[in-house]
């Protein structure tokens, strides 16, 4: 867009009066520091090499100091308008207000990334009077001047929203950052209408909507009724387009900010893609944010055929998805389902879930599914799997057979990345280092009088020690006077005599010195 701007000096000044003033920059000096941030962010001096001063002086008067000290972030994008429009002369001025007053009358309709900082304070902004263009033909595009003489001109060319922001902005961006902002203005293109909702007790507004609406598992199944009840927090909002039914998203109300669940339709085609994309922002500006189902009650309704079983639709994980489980709980002296991260698996697709296979961890407490529980015959206790991982470890004990004992009951051998049974280690080869204290394999290792020490921490004894040992610790040995490695243990000091005036050397042997004196 460089190329499209050209400076040609107006023949009557747009900023007026403000030509013959003078600006005094030492007594506003924190006021220059922050026009200067300002026009360095806006970009401006990218397409024009010099900004004169009386242009700096004319935003002051016009936005005054307030504006100015309070953050050059928030107003930046407002002394950018003061600084074009001076630039590029009085028809373009007129031409860009032109514009603006069609997006405060609403005739234009902004793009999703109209408010973005990244976009506020581009000189684009202005120069494209980027919009949504209003022709139904065009529903889903974008519409901008690709020129100053096409903006003058009132004429706007019509591009797909990906392809504008890659053209223009791909470097303020990344890729799928791009594209979700790409996405958001072509679902905006889908005639859908507003958001509708069915209320937490209306059970049968509740299976209409899932029969009649987007395609998922739940479709057709009657088990959704449990989400409406007295007490339930629940609503399901929903989209449509003419007569059908396209969009749905189990939403809370107990919140703050309030939440949705999980968007329908999958995203499994690009018109799908796109519906889905559209109620996610519906959802958005409507004061929602991606929660889940945590602490929800659902309605109890006995199973036919299973007396411990109760009715179920297929639980939606949604954001942190780990709330997807059920126990029985009494509120009121009612019989209801909490949703929590324990107790019957809700994903199940049967329609049902029971408590005939359920079983208590004995480390937690939390009820588990018996497929879920795991047994440690170590110490004969049943537990779920988070509490086996924390507090248990897969070790090789007795007989070299592998099982989970207690955390505290193993060992670790680093050489081997084994863990042992403590009490069986040195059955498997694995022994304690009598120097470090680490585990290290037997082959790793040499026997001294203190027991086992790894052979990296020992020395090759000359002379075995009084208990026949050919190795031991590093710092149990001496060296004799003739050089030999011997254990400490078996060491014996003499004392030899030397005149004052003998020259002896410090690291001598007492017998080597005398030799040499003699």
């Amino acid at each position: 867009m460089r190329k499209h701007l050209r400076y040609t000096e107006p023949k009557r000044s747009p900023i007026g009066e403000y030509l013959q003033r003078t600006y005094d920059l030492k007594e506003n000096r924190a006021d220059a520091r922050l026009l200067g941030l300002a026009i360095a962010q806006s970009g401006v001096m990218k397409h024009k090499p010099l900004i004169p001063l009386a242009v700096v002086e004319m935003v002051t008067e016009i936005y005054g100091r307030s504006a100015l000290a309070t953050s050059v972030r928030n107003h930046g994008a407002i002394m950018l308008d003061g600084l074009l429009k001076s630039l590029l002369g009085e028809e373009m001025a007129i031409a860009i207000e032109r514009d603006e007053a069609r997006f405060d009358s609403g005739y234009w309709e902004n793009v999703a990334w109209g408010q973005e900082f990244w976009f506020r304070n581009s000189p684009l902004r202005l120069l494209h009077s980027l919009h949504l263009p209003r022709e139904e033909a065009n529903l889903g595009m974008v519409a901008f001047a690709e020129s100053p003489a096409k903006l003058m001109a009132d004429r706007f060319t019509v591009m797909k929203p990906g392809r504008y922001l890659s053209r223009f902005f791909s470097d303020k961006m990344e890729e799928r950052t791009l594209k979700k902002w790409a996405d958001k203005v072509a679902a905006a293109g889908i005639p859908l209408s507003p958001l509708q909702f069915v209320e937490h007790d209306d059970a049968p507004g509740w299976v209409r909507v899932y029969n009649e609406g987007c395609e998922s598992c739940m479709k057709g199944h009657e088990e959704v009724e449990v989400y409406a009840h007295r007490k339930s927090v629940l609503r399901l909002a929903y989209q449509m387009k003419g007569t059908e039914i396209v969009t749905r998203a189990i939403v809370r109300e107990d919140t703050e900010p309030k939440q949705y669940i999980r968007a329908y339709p999958n995203t499994t085609s690009i018109e799908n893609q796109k519906l889905h994309t559209a109620m996610v922002s519906a959802l958005e500006a409507a004061g929602y944010e991606h929660g889940n189902l945590k602490g929800v009650l659902l309605d109890s309704i006995e199973y036919e055929g299973d007396s411990d079983g109760y009715v179920c639709p297929y639980l939606d994980s949604g954001n942190r998805g780990s709330y997807v489980y059920l126990t029985v709980v009494r509120v009121e002296g009612r019989e209801y389902l909490r949703v929590g991260n324990s107790g019957m698996d809700g994903q199940q697709q049967n329609g049902y879930v029971s408590e005939e296979d359920m079983q208590t961890c004995e480390d937690c407490n939390d009820t588990i599914d018996e497929d879920d529980s795991c047994y440690i015959p170590s110490c004969e206790r049943t537990v779920c799997e988070s509490c086996r991982d924390n507090n248990y470890t897969n070790a090789i004990g007795r007989r070299g057979d592998e099982d989970w004992h207690c955390n505290d009951d193993c060992i670790y051998c680093e050489g081997n990345g084994n863990n042992y049974v403590e009490q069986y280690a040195n059955d498997n080869g694995v022994y304690q280092c009598e120097v470090s204290g680490d585990w290290c394999e037997e082959g790793d290792m040499v026997a001294t009088s203190r027991g086992m020490v790894e052979a990296s921490r020992a020395v090759e004894l000359d002379v075995d020690d009084s208990d026949g040992n050919s190795w031991a610790a590093e710092s149990d040995t001496v060296t004799t006077h003739d050089g030999r490695v011997i254990h400490e243990n078996d060491a014996v000091m003499r004392t030899v005599y030397f005149h004052k005036d003998d020259e002896v050397q410090n690291d001598q042997t007492p017998v080597v010195a005398a030799q040499q004196v003699a």
